[in-house]
């Protein structure tokens, strides 16, 4: 399994259903995807990209 870039972002598993999750403490807000052992790697690699987004967007409001 490839190191995530993220120290954040949970994966809960269970048979072939992946659900992953990145919380932010400041404000509580919860980013949640799901996929399938099939597409692991795709989906871990969308998620990734959307939390890069939602952080960039972030910094770019302050």
């Amino acid at each position: 399994m490839k190191a995530l870039i993220f120290t954040c972002l949970v994966i809960a598993k269970s048979g072939i259903i992946r659900v992953y999750l990145f919380h932010e403490e400041k404000t509580g807000r919860v980013i949640v995807m799901g996929g399938n052992k099939d597409s692991q790697d795709q989906d871990i690699k969308k998620v990734e990209k959307i939390i890069k987004e939602y952080n960039t967007q972030k910094d770019n409001e302050k």
